[in-house]
Protein backbone atom coordinates (compact mmCIF):
# COMPACT_ATOMS: atom_id res chain seq x y z
CA UNK A 1 0.00 0.00 0.00
CA UNK A 2 2.62 2.38 -1.18
CA UNK A 3 0.12 5.07 -0.82
CA UNK A 4 0.42 5.05 2.85
CA UNK A 5 3.37 7.23 2.29
CA UNK A 6 1.61 10.19 -0.37
CA UNK A 7 0.92 13.11 1.55
CA UNK A 8 -2.34 13.56 3.45
CA UNK A 9 -2.88 9.84 3.91
CA UNK A 10 -2.74 9.49 7.42
CA UNK A 11 -4.58 11.97 8.00
CA UNK A 12 -7.48 10.56 5.71
CA UNK A 13 -7.40 7.12 8.27
CA UNK A 14 -7.53 9.36 11.67
CA UNK A 15 -10.78 11.21 9.91
CA UNK A 16 -12.08 8.02 9.13
CA UNK A 17 -11.43 6.63 12.15
CA UNK A 18 -13.05 9.81 13.81
CA UNK A 19 -16.17 9.08 11.94
CA UNK A 20 -16.57 5.63 13.21
CA UNK A 21 -15.94 6.90 16.50
CA UNK A 22 -12.98 3.99 16.65
CA UNK A 23 -10.64 4.31 19.20
CA UNK A 24 -8.16 1.75 17.72
CA UNK A 25 -7.81 -0.10 14.09
CA UNK A 26 -5.19 -2.20 12.74
CA UNK A 27 -4.34 -1.35 8.75
CA UNK A 28 -2.64 -4.42 7.46
CA UNK A 29 -0.11 -4.18 4.32
CA UNK A 30 0.97 -0.87 5.24
CA UNK A 31 4.56 -2.34 4.13
CA UNK A 32 6.70 0.50 5.94
CA UNK A 33 10.05 -1.18 7.49
CA UNK A 34 11.24 -1.13 11.03
CA UNK A 35 9.16 -0.03 13.84
CA UNK A 36 8.38 3.11 15.47
CA UNK A 37 5.28 4.99 16.67
CA UNK A 38 4.43 8.57 14.91
CA UNK A 39 2.46 11.09 17.08
CA UNK A 40 0.35 13.72 15.70
CA UNK A 41 -2.06 16.34 17.52
CA UNK A 42 -5.07 13.72 17.59
CA UNK A 43 -3.46 10.66 16.91
CA UNK A 44 -0.50 7.83 17.12
CA UNK A 45 0.21 5.75 14.98
CA UNK A 46 2.11 2.83 16.01
CA UNK A 47 3.70 0.34 13.26
CA UNK A 48 5.77 -2.86 12.51
CA UNK A 49 7.26 -4.10 9.18
CA UNK A 50 9.47 -6.17 8.19
CA UNK A 51 13.40 -5.08 7.71
CA UNK A 52 13.85 -6.47 4.13
CA UNK A 53 11.71 -6.29 0.90
CA UNK A 54 10.88 -10.13 -0.36
CA UNK A 55 12.66 -9.34 -3.26
CA UNK A 56 15.58 -9.31 -1.65
CA UNK A 57 14.29 -13.12 -0.49
CA UNK A 58 14.14 -14.61 -3.87
CA UNK A 59 16.53 -17.64 -4.42
CA UNK A 60 15.05 -18.72 -7.80
CA UNK A 61 12.02 -17.72 -10.04
CA UNK A 62 11.57 -19.93 -13.03
CA UNK A 63 9.26 -20.10 -15.71
CA UNK A 64 9.06 -23.42 -16.65
CA UNK A 65 6.37 -23.20 -18.84
CA UNK A 66 3.47 -20.98 -20.14
CA UNK A 67 1.39 -23.08 -17.55
CA UNK A 68 4.23 -23.51 -14.39
CA UNK A 69 5.89 -20.86 -12.48
CA UNK A 70 8.36 -21.96 -9.99
CA UNK A 71 9.27 -19.56 -7.15
CA UNK A 72 11.78 -20.31 -4.02
CA UNK A 73 12.11 -17.75 -1.50
CA UNK A 74 14.62 -17.31 1.47
CA UNK A 75 12.71 -17.83 4.83
CA UNK A 76 13.86 -17.51 8.56
CA UNK A 77 13.67 -20.70 9.53
CA UNK A 78 12.90 -22.72 6.14
CA UNK A 79 13.12 -22.31 2.55
CA UNK A 80 9.67 -22.12 1.08
CA UNK A 81 8.82 -23.20 -2.40
CA UNK A 82 6.02 -22.10 -4.85
CA UNK A 83 4.26 -23.53 -7.60
CA UNK A 84 2.02 -21.04 -9.52
CA UNK A 85 0.07 -22.94 -12.23
CA UNK A 86 -2.48 -22.97 -14.55
CA UNK A 87 -3.93 -26.54 -15.47
CA UNK A 88 -5.15 -27.39 -19.13
CA UNK A 89 -8.86 -27.41 -18.99
CA UNK A 90 -11.40 -30.44 -18.11
CA UNK A 91 -11.84 -30.59 -22.20
CA UNK A 92 -8.36 -30.77 -23.07
CA UNK A 93 -6.71 -33.89 -24.34
CA UNK A 94 -5.57 -36.22 -22.23
CA UNK A 95 -2.13 -36.26 -23.05
CA UNK A 96 -1.77 -32.59 -22.36
CA UNK A 97 -3.22 -33.09 -18.56
CA UNK A 98 -0.61 -35.93 -18.57
CA UNK A 99 2.29 -33.36 -19.90
CA UNK A 100 0.95 -31.15 -17.35
CA UNK A 101 0.93 -33.16 -13.85
CA UNK A 102 4.43 -35.05 -14.77
CA UNK A 103 5.99 -31.51 -15.33
CA UNK A 104 4.37 -30.39 -11.56
CA UNK A 105 5.93 -34.03 -10.48
CA UNK A 106 8.91 -33.65 -11.73
CA UNK A 107 9.64 -29.74 -10.57
CA UNK A 108 8.13 -31.30 -6.95
CA UNK A 109 10.60 -34.10 -6.49
CA UNK A 110 13.33 -31.69 -7.42
CA UNK A 111 12.38 -29.36 -4.24
CA UNK A 112 14.42 -29.53 -1.10
CA UNK A 113 12.84 -31.80 1.38
CA UNK A 114 13.08 -29.12 3.71
CA UNK A 115 11.49 -26.61 1.62
CA UNK A 116 7.88 -25.77 2.56
CA UNK A 117 5.70 -26.76 -0.63
CA UNK A 118 2.71 -24.58 -1.72
CA UNK A 119 0.76 -24.96 -4.96
CA UNK A 120 -1.33 -22.19 -6.07
CA UNK A 121 -3.13 -21.71 -9.39
CA UNK A 122 -6.10 -22.62 -11.32
CA UNK A 123 -6.60 -26.74 -11.70
CA UNK A 124 -9.47 -26.68 -13.17
CA UNK A 125 -10.75 -29.23 -10.80
CA UNK A 126 -14.11 -29.46 -9.29
CA UNK A 127 -13.66 -31.58 -5.72
CA UNK A 128 -17.36 -33.05 -4.65
CA UNK A 129 -18.14 -33.95 -1.31
CA UNK A 130 -18.42 -37.55 -1.86
CA UNK A 131 -18.07 -39.63 1.26
CA UNK A 132 -14.63 -41.46 -0.46
CA UNK A 133 -10.81 -40.67 0.37
CA UNK A 134 -11.13 -37.29 -1.33
CA UNK A 135 -12.48 -36.20 2.18
CA UNK A 136 -9.57 -37.20 3.56
CA UNK A 137 -7.69 -35.12 1.39
CA UNK A 138 -9.30 -32.17 0.04
CA UNK A 139 -12.16 -31.86 3.88
CA UNK A 140 -15.63 -32.35 3.84
CA UNK A 141 -16.51 -28.92 2.42
CA UNK A 142 -16.91 -28.15 -0.87
CA UNK A 143 -18.87 -25.91 -3.29
CA UNK A 144 -19.56 -29.02 -5.60
CA UNK A 145 -21.81 -31.58 -5.13
CA UNK A 146 -19.58 -34.22 -7.38
CA UNK A 147 -16.03 -34.67 -8.29
CA UNK A 148 -14.66 -34.23 -12.27
CA UNK A 149 -11.96 -36.13 -13.35
CA UNK A 150 -9.41 -33.13 -12.92
CA UNK A 151 -10.79 -33.26 -8.89
CA UNK A 152 -9.59 -36.83 -9.04
CA UNK A 153 -6.23 -36.04 -11.25
CA UNK A 154 -5.50 -33.57 -7.99
CA UNK A 155 -6.47 -35.14 -5.20
CA UNK A 156 -4.52 -38.45 -6.76
CA UNK A 157 -1.61 -35.94 -6.87
CA UNK A 158 -2.22 -34.26 -3.86
CA UNK A 159 -2.05 -37.84 -1.76
CA UNK A 160 1.16 -38.84 -4.13
CA UNK A 161 3.22 -36.20 -3.19
CA UNK A 162 2.44 -35.76 0.66
CA UNK A 163 0.61 -32.55 0.48
CA UNK A 164 -2.98 -31.13 1.58
CA UNK A 165 -5.62 -29.53 -0.09
CA UNK A 166 -6.51 -26.50 1.62
CA UNK A 167 -8.92 -24.36 -0.12
CA UNK A 168 -12.03 -26.44 0.46
CA UNK A 169 -10.92 -27.38 3.88
CA UNK A 170 -11.96 -26.08 7.28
Amino acid sequence: MERMLQPGKMAEIADELRTYDTTVACLLEVRWKGHDEIKKRDYSIFYSGAEIQTRNCVMALEPLNERIRYLRLKGKFQNISILSVYAPTEESEDENKDEFYDKMANVCSKISRYDIKILYGDYNAKIGKEQSIIQQIAGKYSLHENTNGYGLRLCNFVEYQGLFKSSTSF
